[in-house]
């Protein structure tokens, strides 16, 4: 198993955004790591989008391997997300990031 961290900068901001333990199916290591990058990203500009919009701070962003959650929040304000997200049309990325967020603000669903 590979453990990642890495620094994204973009628009002069910088997030670190940790990948743990992802298992793929890929075969070649150099299309791994570009789909890791894209994937990234991808967070990066949703999270930062939605903070922008609704003011609201987060502390971190991993990407894991969860098996039964799209997403969750702690009460550090880490936001935790499923590396499946990716094969999800940008919608779905859209709203889970959206009730992730939401959590920073209520930390339950009532």
């Amino acid at each position: 198993m590979i453990t990642y961290d890495d620094i994204i900068k973009e628009d002069n901001l910088d997030l670190r955004v940790k990948c743990e333990d992802v298992k793929l199916p890929l075969s070649k290591e150099d299309k791994y790591h570009e789909f890791l990058r894209n994937f990234r990203y991808k967070f990066y500009l949703e999270v930062e989008k939605q903070k922008r919009l609704y003011g609201i701070a987060y502390k971190d962003i991993a990407i894991k391997d969860t098996a039964s959650r799209w997403g969750s929040c702690s009460a550090l304000k880490n936001l935790n997300f499923s590396w499946r997200l990716i094969l999800a049309p940008p919608e779905i990325l859209e709203y889970v990031v959206t009730h992730e967020i939401a959590h920073l603000t209520h930390l339950n669903h009532s």
